[in-house]
């Protein structure tokens, strides 16, 4: 079964318009200047016929030898070759509108354009009209028809160009080989560029923080140097310092970091270029577009100039537009793209192209990117950006003129939608922004969400391609950057899989070979990302060298971080006066005396100099995936005039942010120049009078030293933050120790947990329908108080109140607190208004790290104001226990038991927990009673819903709203959840397309559901799925909303912010006087509404609700919503019906072959609609959906059989008939077999010896000898052409010896592709110790004929070679 992404390349590459049937190049052209190729009239483009529309047929052939020639349409469907002759030197040819549906040829692979010509594109003179193209057109609706103006457009046809000076071996750029000083004439190069013609223009790139570095200088000339690389003397002398030092700078441990400046060549002999025009117009140029075309196309050598259309979508230097799957064959190599409007190579649902060794400078927007995130398997190698700016005007989204989705304003010169690519050895040589951004979202957007198999991808969670010594340096922001959602790598993640069966299961993206130097940003700011490993890198010359912010489970390897090296770039405005700390108008510090004074970055004095910064993780990802930093150097943090350190924390943090890390470090090393650790005080001032921000968890980082590289203590240990409540007991640690320039303690022998703490704020109204929002702020709120028994250390944490809603709107608390192992703790949760302790309604207590030092954590955590904690030894809600009294006797095992003490103790021991609610119970009863939560709405429940984009709220349409209990829903279509539009795509029991407009509708949705004695319930446990917005009513009054605005809300109101949850957030609702909403005898409305926040964003719904039983002193009956059991679970007289739609319950169900649904019939659920699986046929295919391939039916024979007796074997019917030849050798070495290599079978082939047969599935082919060498004793006779050995099964490993223990091998054999044998046979062989025999005989018995069949043989004892014996079947 093909894959989504195969499946929707497939997809895209039926939308293809075919090319213009067109012949072999042919062997004569007619010429353009010859008027009898246009029937004797007068030459296009010329003269009086200046400005025609000229069309090259099929078939025909023309060869454009004049110049100039100025027309507004050349449609070529033939054959167009430009002359290359020494007598035409330089060509002009200009029009409105280019379109390739043929093939337009200038120069050749072997022979480069030699001559010069100048292709312009200019404004339409017929008022700017764009060219409509509607050709051979397929019917698509999806695909625009319009190519713009100044369009150079290929449709279905190929351009043939080639134009790079000296050929396909010239380089497109080059390095310095010594550094370039301000008035030098001559530059030297690494590389032979004595084919760079005289009257170019090259570019030298920066090597300071500064992007605009760059200078264009003319050549004069090009001599080579005999010991290789090239002299190239400039036609004026440079303005500035260019880093070109072969032996690059120092990184203090004996090795060196290439930071030398690129030299690029900006011109070639073919060149396309835009009329510029002044404003209104000026940000319009030509555009190049490669449109749903299947062909090869070969773009080398060529120059574009003022292309790209700034704020057109689609308009761009070189744009492949939906051309599907490349296969690797066009050549996109060796262009250079400068003065650019908008953006440089665009990949748009294209895959397998490569595009290498381009040069972009001073272009505008994203440079080199693919557009939508579904594109795959492309290669961007040894491509070159300098100078990429910013865009003036975003593109719009066409649905709203005066809203974006775009980025380009922040521009990067590699934009990365989809890590599914390759990057290798390219040059971000400075942006105004970043030099890469992998800018990942949850989903694809634009066209691609219109091709099925490619609109369910989710890029950010896509696999990783190849990231390979990629250079960024002289950037204003970061040289990388994963930002703001980051690359999460899984395992699987698909989202045409039902939504409870989605595998987040983490996996690893790797880069390797960075080197990021002189950024005024970070080096490498990795956000919201997971599992990403960074490998052989190097930071140099950074504000920071990688911050890490936001993410989980990154592992830093093998890599070197410098802080300031000898590159000291263009100080401007150094005074004389040595100075040793700045700041220094324009200059960096440190200035020494006889020191020359150093460059500065953006603002790079104010700030901390780390080599890494590691702040907070990202909520919700899984804290046992720790940092770990291994087998890393750093050289030059030197702290004297600023913080600086190979390692800092928490510079970005939130003022009342509480969070622990979990990071590890080994094998760690600095120089004597760079200090190791710092950890930022709370409120510390940095030089240039900046604040950190106070974050609390400033107070509570800890670093796992794992081998006491920084504690120089060989059992390793923990570097503490300088906070007496976190440091270890004295007595236990006497080895634990200060260190001022870390601002922290190293105490080895030392093991730290990380544990966190989730409870609701006391207080919190989650169901008031107020224009007014709480204004409470964090210092309002709870605090967290952990005390250490041993020595009443105490830890006091009032931070980070989770906000899914209006300002604090849930009122979530989540403390993630660093404890010392091997420890008792007392935690106490306080208000600060009278600083007593209280007792919130629940509290979640889990431990979120690996353990990887060892040691267990004691919490006792006691009740106040005479509540008591009740455990819930069933985590689980137990749907059955809530029945009435009488059927009390017969379901006791299905009661859920509490204990309840004033104090709980918890031992958390071993890796990443559980988590362990505990809730408080006012009137405690010791033992077994009534479920202390009673399920009412299961999640996955069916609903009625309605997404048709109506108004149906009471107070704006008049009539009845659909959250009343009397509204009448019955033409609503039902469905299980999640119902929505999720992940992009909508997931219901009917079809939905998103509407054209700029937002997702309002979606509505209902469900009945029945109690009794609901004065028994005191209150309602929640879990919503919130994504974005959502308000729920219960009997037609509001009584929860989430991150929705106060007041009124209509149809279109919006989610206040983009949410992006996929996990149910809990809500307890208490039902008491002051509540407006309560539940009703019988029957009950639970309706809601769920709300998007932009039209990017997603829009789905499902709910858990269950009920707080007060039975202690109520012992009435709740009465449940009805469950598949064959019972009369909600008392209204019928069994499994659903009382929604009085129908049996169904739910959803799922086969390897589909989705469907499932029917409750006598108490089961039974009768899957899933699709019904086929027979199964030898294609390779697994037709009856078992999950094997090209399996018999038969538990007796492990491959199909095919018709007359043939065999399947890797989705071939083979021959097979009477095989009457009589034996022959298999020689020692010979390939060909057959073999299981897993030691033991499957539980599912228990032993070798019983009728049971190995499916070929299971089996891999190759060459012997297998661990030992392989003999014969058999006698023979040739086998003419046929092998016989391809026949033959033997295991690659054999099972080892132990303690005498007999094994059983048995060999089943079938035919391969490539030869015609008939039948195969089975070697069985016991296995003994050599102390057990010698060799023994192997007698022989004929068995069935049956192609695949099993043939067995007596035990044979061997000691160190295996003897095998062989037979065959006649036509007996």
């Amino acid at each position: 079964m093909a894959s989504p992404a195969t499946a929707g390349r497939a997809n895209v590459l039926d939308n293809f318009l075919p090319p213009c049937p067109t012949l072999e190049e042919p062997t004569s052209f007619k010429k353009w200047s010859d008027p009898a190729t246009w029937g004797n009239g007068p030459i296009p483009g010329q003269g009086a016929a200046a400005g025609a529309n000229v069309t090259i047929a099929c078939g025909e052939a023309v060869l454009l030898d004049t110049s100039p020639v100025a027309l507004t349409l050349l449609n070529i469907r033939g054959f167009l070759r430009v002359l290359d002759s020494p007598a035409l030197p330089k060509i002009d040819l200009s029009a409105a509108f280019i379109v390739v549906q043929g093939n337009l040829s200038i120069g050749r692979p072997q022979q480069h354009f030699q001559q010069r010509i100048k292709i312009t594109l200019t404004p339409n003179p017929n008022n700017r009209a764009d060219y409509l193209f509607t050709e051979n057109l397929p019917a698509e609706p999806a695909f625009p028809r319009n190519l713009g103006h100044k369009a150079f457009a290929v449709v279905g046809g190929q351009v043939d160009l080639h134009g790079m000076p000296g050929g396909s071996s010239t380089p497109a750029w080059t390095k310095l080989t010594a550094t370039a000083q301000p008035n030098d004439l001559v530059i030297t190069v690494q590389d032979d560029v004595t084919a760079w013609p005289l009257d170019a223009f090259v570019v030298v790139t920066s090597t300071d923080y500064f992007p605009d570095q760059a200078e264009v200088v003319g050549i004069i000339d090009v001599v080579a140097l005999p010991s290789g690389g090239s002299k190239i003397f400039l036609e004026k002398p440079l303005r500035l310092n260019h880093f070109g030092d072969p032996k690059g700078v120092p990184d203090g441990f004996g090795g060196f970091i290439d930071e030398r400046a690129e030299v690029a060549l900006l011109n070639r002999t073919i060149a396309i270029t835009g009329t510029d025009e002044p404003a209104p117009y000026h940000r319009e140029g030509g555009h190049f577009m490669v449109f749903m075309s299947r062909t090869p196309q070969f773009i080398e050598g060529v120059e574009f100039a003022q292309m790209g259309q700034q704020g057109k979508l689609g308009r761009y230097n070189i744009h492949f537009h939906v051309c599907g799957d490349d296969q690797g064959r066009s050549v996109v190599r060796k262009n250079v793209m400068h003065d650019s409007k908008q953006r440089c190579v665009v990949v748009h649902t294209t895959f397998n192209l490569t595009v290498q060794e381009n040069v972009a400078y001073h272009t505008r927007g994203h440079c080199f990117m693919v557009e939508e995130g579904g594109e795959t398997d492309n290669t961007f190698l040894r491509n070159l950006g300098i100078w990429t700016r910013a865009v003036e005007v975003l593109i719009p989204l066409s649905s709203d003129p005066t809203k974006t989705e775009e980025t380009d304003d922040r521009p990067s010169t590699f934009w990365i939608t989809n890590p599914n690519n390759n990057l290798i050895g390219n040059v971000a040589a400075g942006s105004e922004d970043s030099g890469y951004w992998m800018e990942l979202r949850d989903r694809v957007r634009g066209f691609t969400l219109s091709y099925p198999g490619l609109n369910a991808t989710v890029p950010a969670n896509g696999p990783f391609g190849i990231y390979r010594d990629n250079v960024a340096h002289s950037n204003r922001g970061p040289g990388w950057r994963t930002y703001p959602k980051g690359v999460r790598p899984r395992q699987t993640w698909s989202l045409d899989s039902p939504l409870s069966q989605w595998q987040w299961k983490p996996s690893t993206g790797t880069i390797s070979g960075l080197l990021l130097y002189k950024q005024a940003g970070d080096g490498f700011f990795m956000h919201n990302s997971d599992g990403i490993i960074i490998t052989n890198s190097t930071f140099a010359d950074n504000r920071q060298g990688l911050n890490l912010l936001g993410n989980t489970g990154v592992r830093v390897t093998d890599s070197r971080f410098v802080g300031l090296s000898p590159n000291y770039g263009n100080p401007r405005n150094c005074d004389s006066t040595p100075q040793m700390c700045g700041p220094v108008t324009g200059c960096e510090f440190p200035l020494a005396p006889g020191q020359q004074g150093r460059s500065q970055g953006w603002s790079h004095w104010k700030n901390p100099l780390f080599g890494i910064i590691i702040d907070q993780p990202t909520f919700g990802f899984d804290f046992s995936r720790a940092h770990a930093i291994s087998n890393c150097r750093f050289h030059a943090f030197d702290s004297t005039c600023r913080p600086a350190a190979a390692i800092g924390t928490g510079i970005n943090g939130a003022p009342k942010d509480t969070w622990a890390t979990a990071t590890s470090i080994a094998a760690v090393q600095g120089t004597d120049s760079t200090n190791l650790l710092f950890f930022p005080p709370r409120n510390f001032t940095f030089p240039g009078g900046d604040v950190n921000g106070g974050s609390e968890a400033t107070d509570l980082y800890t670093l796992w030293d794992r081998d006491g590289s920084f504690l120089n203590a060989s059992l390793g240990g923990y570097l503490v933050a300088n906070n007496s409540a976190l440091l270890p007991p004295t007595k236990r640690f006497p080895a634990c120790r200060p260190v001022p320039a870390w601002n922290a303690y190293a105490c080895p022998g030392t093991c730290y947990r990380t544990v966190m703490f989730t409870y609701l704020e006391p207080g919190f109204s989650v169901y008031e329908n107020s224009s007014v929002p709480d204004t409470r702020k964090r210092g309002d709120f709870s605090y967290l108080s952990i005390r250490r028994i041993e020595d009443d250390a105490v830890i006091t944490v009032d931070g980070n109140l989770r906000s899914v809603g209006n300002m604090w709107a849930a009122g979530q608390r989540i403390f993630v607190v660093p404890l010392l192992a091997n420890a008792t703790y007392e935690v106490n949760v306080g208000l600060p208004s009278n600083n007593q302790a209280f007792f919130p309604s629940n509290i979640t207590v889990q431990v979120r790290d690996s353990n990887g030092c060892g040691g267990p954590v004691t919490l006792r955590i006691p009740a106040r104001q005479s509540n008591q904690w009740a455990i819930n030894e069933e985590q689980d809600v137990n749907w059955k226990a809530c029945l009435g009294t009488a059927d009390r006797a017969a379901l006791q095992f299905s009661f859920v038991c509490f204990k309840f003490k004033p104090t709980i103790e918890l031992l958390f021991d071993g890796s990443y927990s559980d988590p362990v609610v505990l809730r408080a119970s006012p009137n405690p009863v010791v033992g077994c009673r009534l479920p202390y939560r009673c399920g009412l709405i299961a999640p996955e429940s069916t609903w009625a819903y309605d997404v048709s984009g109506r108004e149906l709220h009471a107070a704006i349409t008049g009539a009845m709203g659909f959250s009343s209990p009397r509204f009448n829903d019955a033409s609503w279509p039902r469905g299980p959840a999640i119902i929505g539009y999720v992940g992009w795509r909508w997931n219901g029991v009917n079809t939905w397309t998103p509407p054209s407009g700029d937002a997702l509708p309002t979606f509505y949705y209902r469900r009945a559901f029945k109690v009794a004695s609901s004065a028994c319930v005191t209150g309602l446990f929640v879990d919503v799925i919130v994504n974005d917005g959502v308000l729920l009513y219960l009997n037609g009054v509001e009584m929860l909303r989430v991150n929705m605005a106060p007041g009124p809300v209509n149809v279109s109101s919006r989610a206040l912010s983009n949410q992006n949850v996929w996990d149910f957030a809990s809500f307890f609702i208490p039902l008491n006087a002051t509540a407006p909403f309560s539940l009703a005898e019988g029957t009950n409305y639970i309706a809601a509404e769920s709300h998007a926040a932009i039209w990017t964003t997603e829009n789905f719904f499902d709910l858990k609700l269950s009920a707080q039983m007060d039975s202690a002193t109520c012992s009435g009956v709740l009465i449940l919503q009805e469950v598949c059991d064959g019972l009369d679970n909600n008392n209204d007289g019928k069994v499994d019906i659903d009382p929604l739609t009085d129908l049996p319950l169904t739910r959803p169900c799922r086969n390897p072959c589909g989705a469907g649904v499932e029917t409750c019939i006598e108490g089961a659920f039974q009768n899957c609609t899933a699709p019904v699986h086929g027979p199964e046929v030898c294609n390779g295919v697994d037709d009856n959906c078992d999950g094997l391939v090209d399996n018999s039916p038969s538990l007796s024979a492990p491959q199909l059989d095919c018709a007359n007796g043939s065999v399947c074997f890797k989705g071939q019917c083979l021959p097979v008939g009477p095989l009457t030849v009589p034996l022959t050798t298999i020689a020692k070495g010979a390939s060909g077999w057959l073999y299981y290599d897993k030691g033991y079978l499957p539980q599912s082939y228990p032993t070798w010896s019983t009728n049971t047969n190995v499916p070929a599935r299971l089996l891999k082919e190759g060459a012997a000898p297998f661990g030992f060498n392989t003999a014969s004793s058999c006698s023979h006779q040739p086998l003419a052409a046929r092998q016989w050995r391809q026949c033959l099964l033997l295991p690659q490993e054999l099972p080892s010896y132990r303690g005498g223990r007999q094994q059983h091998l048995e060999l089943l054999c079938v035919s391969l592709p490539s030869y015609s044998l008939h039948t195969c046979i089975l070697l069985a062989a016991m296995l003994t110790p050599p102390s057990f025999s010698s060799r023994a005989s192997l007698s022989q018995r004929r068995t069935s004929t049956t192609p695949g069949a099993t043939v067995r043989f007596p035990s044979l004892l061997f000691s160190s070679h295996l003897y095998t014996s062989c037979c065959h079947a006649d036509s007996a």
